[in-house]
């Protein structure tokens, strides 16, 4: 569940931000500040652009990153 806040600590110099909530308990478990248009756009024009070149990476160093993105996220 997420809902807009102008009252919390985060948002108090920078405006109004997006908290997401966990629905079961109540507690705001992120919180995200509110965008404009043009700083959205920004942001998926960068993340596009990380999207294309990704694409163009062979895929056995796309794999190779993924095994090591899986090994640093297993328990030690």
């Amino acid at each position: 569940m997420s809902e807009t806040s102008t009252t919390s600590a985060a948002s108090a110099s920078s405006g109004p931000v997006y908290r997401s909530v966990n629905p079961a308990t109540g507690t705001t478990t992120a919180t995200y500040p509110h965008l404009t248009d043009t700083e959205l756009a920004g942001i998926l024009d960068t993340a596009a652009a990380a999207a294309a070149t990704w694409r163009a990476t062979p895929v056995t160093h796309r794999a190779a990153v993924a095994a090591r993105i899986a090994d640093l996220a297993r328990p030690a």
